[in-house]
């Protein structure tokens, strides 16, 4: 039987800086700007504890992971009705 192996992403204490890999900006964002736990997070965006894991170990994460990051850190208004979005002010979420 083959084993799973399970990926562990370290979120360092200190904001890692812009060369680092984008991944390891979402974990240290989700830590220490949003204080959420992986599953609450992935409660939040509906997505799976795994697939948060995933994207915090990669190099690039999916725009759409950034785009649903950035919705949460509370900086862009969506409005259906003339399908715009109005983005207040220039914010980086990683």
């Amino acid at each position: 039987m083959k084993r799973i192996r399970r990926l562990r992403a370290t979120v360092p204490a200190k904001y890692p800086g812009h060369s680092a890999p984008e991944g390891t900006r979402a974990a240290w964002w989700r830590t220490h700007v949003k204080k959420l736990s992986r599953p609450a997070l992935g409660d939040l965006l509906g997505l799976t504890n795994q697939t948060v894991a995933r994207y915090e170990a990669m190099q690039t994460v999916p725009p759409e992971y950034r785009l649903a990051c950035a919705a949460l850190a509370g900086r862009i208004e969506f409005d259906w009705h003339s399908a715009k979005a109005k983005i207040g002010e220039t914010t980086v979420v990683f």
